[in-house]
């Protein structure tokens, strides 16, 4: 019993730390509340790695994800006629190529 609620307080730690870091970056970019891009931001600064290692397995990083989700902040932003002059992937020689919409 005393395992089952150690691994629950630690779960709940784990989580808490989780919706911290998803907070600090969504605030970081001067969004008021997190979204799912800042939850997947957050997995990858967890002390266990696991999601670290799982984007590093796919050959992705931290900074592919956040390039990837400025492109598609600006993507939105160009399909209703505002262009913030962000990168578009898939606009450079070398860039992978945009996602379908």
């Amino acid at each position: 019993m005393f395992a089952t609620v150690k691994k629950h307080l630690n779960d709940a730690k784990a989580l808490s730390a989780l919706c911290n870091a998803a907070e600090a970056a969504a605030r970081a970019k001067g969004i008021a509340a997190p979204g799912s891009e800042h939850f997947v931001l957050a997995s990858l600064t967890l002390p266990d790695h696991t999601a670290a290692a799982a984007f590093a397995s796919l050959g992705l990083s931290r900074g592919t994800f956040e390039d990837a989700i400025e492109s598609q902040y600006a993507m939105a932003l160009l399909s209703v006629g505002i262009d913030v002059g962000g990168k578009i992937a898939g606009n450079d020689p070398g860039d992978p190529p945009s996602p379908p919409l």
